[in-house]
């Protein structure tokens, strides 16, 4: 025997199809969408990570600008570092 709320369910599903609306996708691809979406979010904490150290290094070329070109000469390190990182293989 059907709830209330299963029919209200059965209906509202029925409404957003007769609106041209997809239907939920199944289980399958829920669990592959989640997946990719773990996969981004491990990427960007890689990004920020990167991006962390990278302000960090352009923090101290600004707090040292004089400093014998070391602290740039890391930074230009770093920036190159994370270019690589990033192109395509």
């Amino acid at each position: 025997m059907a709830t209330t709320d299963d029919t209200e369910d059965d209906g509202i599903a029925a409404a957003a199809l007769a609106v041209g609306a997809n239907p939920p996708p199944p289980q399958d691809d829920k669990a592959m969408q989640l997946a990719q979406l773990r996969e981004l979010k491990s990427k960007l904490d890689e990004d920020r990570e990167q991006l962390d150290q990278l302000e960090q290094a352009l923090e101290q070329d600004q707090v040292h600008p004089h400093g014998g070109g070391t602290h740039c000469h890391g930074t230009v390190q770093i920036i190159r570092a994370q270019v690589q990182k990033q192109s395509p293989k």
